[in-house]
């Protein structure tokens, strides 16, 4: 199976393939990406830090709003650009944290990792291999029956500004696969940049041992490392003490998905954190758009057979 590979332009964020599988790519005026951004019933969101001057990312945003009057929103962008827009009247709140690694220092043998080094130990005793190659159809077909047991017994797999599984989606990445007696039963998809990897797409079969994941994960940290790469993000969790957060949950139509568990396993990479900010221009309109958003989270559309960028100019 040959993959179909997106055409990012320079500065768009690692992740906006995410955002593209139900969204699409807004462009400022002179025809620049600005970024991944989709409409919900009553908002219109950027998804991510955007690309380019965010002067430009704004008034994009603005007028793709005004157009179809609806609520503008950015949604993680960096703490940066949330201190700019609040300069300018912005409503902004802390509502994510990334988790960065700095692949120039990482080394699973220091201390810190002690706790890691026993779950790839797990893994190993288990007989659990990870092999990194291209896939192919067969292999796809098991990742497929892998996924769909994964959200029969978890839920639906979010959408918005995180990967969902299609085979022409996953191509345009780079897949590590778990394996124990000559059966899949794992699988993780990372975004590729010459700048930073980004953790997506992780499943895993019932029975996959203790540790599995924990494997797939440290060897995609190896081969960013070997390519060179700087940074590798295990991607964002929800950012549990925010009180705007925790209205929205209890008055959300949906049932949400608790993100603990992800979050302790990613502390066992002992990430650097980076706070992510939401932004609309009043409190109110700030609060009415992440529910819109929540509610979309929670019953993605579906997904577009093909997910690819456009070039930009």
């Amino acid at each position: 199976m040959k993959p179909k590979l997106g055409h990012f332009s320079k500065g768009l964020h690692p992740e906006t393939l995410a955002g593209l599988q139900t969204g699409y790519l807004l462009t400022a005026q002179n025809g620049t990406c600005v970024g991944a951004s989709c409409r919900t019933t009553q908002t219109s969101t950027l998804l991510f830090e955007p690309a380019g001057p965010l002067g430009e990312a704004a008034n994009a945003l603005m007028q793709k709003a005004h157009a179809s009057e609806t609520n503008p929103l950015f949604y993680k962008c960096h703490k940066r650009s949330a201190a700019t827009l609040r300069k300018h009247g912005f409503a902004t709140i802390r509502i994510a944290q990334d988790a960065l690694i700095n692949l120039t220092t990482f080394d699973v043998k220091t201390p810190k990792y002690k706790g890691l080094r026993r779950k790839l130990r797990k893994a190993e005793t288990a007989g659990v291999t990870i092999h990194h190659a291209q896939i192919s159809d067969a292999e796809m077909q098991q990742m497929a029956v892998i996924d769909a047991d994964w959200q029969g017994a978890n839920g639906t797999a979010r959408g918005l500004s995180m990967g969902r599984f299609s085979s022409d989606y996953v191509m345009s990445q780079v897949v590590f696969t778990a394996w124990q007696n000559k059966t899949m039963i794992a699988f993780i998809t990372c975004h590729q940049s010459p700048e930073c990897w980004t953790l997506d797409i992780m499943r895993s079969a019932t029975n996959a041992p203790v540790g599995t994941m924990y494997a797939l994960v440290h060897q995609a940290l190896i081969a960013a490392k070997e390519q060179h790469c700087e940074r590798f993000s295990l991607a964002s969790t929800s950012y549990e003490k925010q009180h705007i957060l925790r209205f929205i949950d209890q008055i959300s139509l949906r049932k949400r998905t608790r993100t603990a568990g992800l979050e302790q396993f990613k502390r066992s990479f002992a990430p650097a954190w980076q706070p992510l900010y939401a932004a609309a221009p009043s409190n109110i309109g700030l609060t009415l758009s992440l529910w819109d958003v929540w509610q979309e989270i929670h019953d993605p559309p579906p997904i577009p057979e093909k997910v690819q960028i456009a070039p930009c100019s």
